[in-house]
């Protein structure tokens, strides 16, 4: 029976994480979109993420930027350098965009 009960749990932990979540980026204004450990979770920001970037937070993006949605509040910006963001819905933005 514990077995059961540690499976159960352990799946029903896994899943809000595979079906994607709001990931914040924590990093410095001017940190990097693709670093891991500048997000609120510690990944990268998936298609299947939203993603919100705090007031007056600038991200910059070198490689990739992937996210099921993005919102930028009041202040953020994300600075993009050779590559085009790819955000599968809506971008919600309070802040500005730099392309």
């Amino acid at each position: 029976m514990k077995i059961v009960i540690t499976a159960f749990l352990a799946l029903v932990l896994a899943i809000p994480g595979a079906l994607g979540a709001e990931k914040v980026f924590w990093g410095a204004s001017g940190a990097a979109w693709e670093v891991d450990g500048n997000w609120s979770d510690g990944m990268v920001p998936t298609a299947a993420d939203d993603v919100r970037i705090p007031a007056g937070v600038i991200v910059t993006v070198v490689s990739t930027a992937t996210a099921k949605s993005l919102t930028l509040e009041s202040g953020a910006a994300v600075s993009v350098f050779g590559k085009t963001p790819d955000f599968t819905a809506a971008v919600n933005n309070e802040g500005v965009s730099a392309y």
